[in-house]
């Protein structure tokens, strides 16, 4: 996904992915990538104002809306990333591929 981010060239702050590596004799993976600028969210946030914690609202909105630009490509297509259908469908290619049982219309 997040090469897939870069090649849409959004204004997204995305890590940089180094490799990956499955464990032998297990489903582990590891993901090995750089680390995107900045504090972690989660540790800061009890220090922040309310002001402050609406400015965070704000850049989320703009971050969430540049995620939501990229068109979809149908899932018969070459390289369909996202899954497919008319509903769209949501498809889980992690370990194995799973498609969802109902269609998914938006991101609740």
């Amino acid at each position: 996904m997040v090469e897939d981010l870069k090649h849409h060239n959004l204004r997204v702050p995305t890590s940089d992915t180094h490799g990956v590596l499955q464990q032998t004799g297990t489903t582990r993976n590891f993901v090995f990538m750089s680390r995107v600028p900045g504090q972690p969210l989660d540790s800061i946030w009890k220090t922040l104002s309310p002001y402050q914690k609406a400015l965070v609202r704000e850049q989320l909105n703009v971050t969430f809306s540049e995620l939501r630009l990229p068109s979809f490509t149908s899932s018969d297509e070459p390289g369909a990333l996202y899954g497919g259908g008319t509903p769209r469908w949501c498809k889980d290619t992690r370990r194995e591929t799973r498609v969802a049982d109902t269609p998914i219309s938006n991101e609740t």
